[in-house]
């Protein structure tokens, strides 16, 4: 299985597993995936990340799984 990730920091640790590929830029990402999980803070700058620009680069059978965490988020409530 071939997995791409991209983060604001690359990192070279990550891609020495096998089949495990950094790209540039999110649109790349998005365009070359049939799965993404984005695992992100929920802030003003990430709220609305995901639109109908980015849409329109994913695969027909694209699947999108979002977690945002929110900031006043506690651990402990979540159990």
């Amino acid at each position: 299985m071939q997995v791409l990730y991209h983060n604001r920091t690359r990192r070279k640790d990550v891609e020495r597993e096998p089949g495990v590929e950094y790209v540039d830029t999110l649109s790349e990402l998005l365009s070359r995936s049939d799965f993404v999980s984005l695992h992100i803070p929920l802030t003003e700058d990430t709220r609305r990340m995901i639109g109908p620009a980015e849409f329109s680069l994913m695969k027909p059978t694209f699947c999108l799984s979002e977690y945002f965490s929110r900031p006043d988020s506690r651990p402990e409530s979540v159990i």
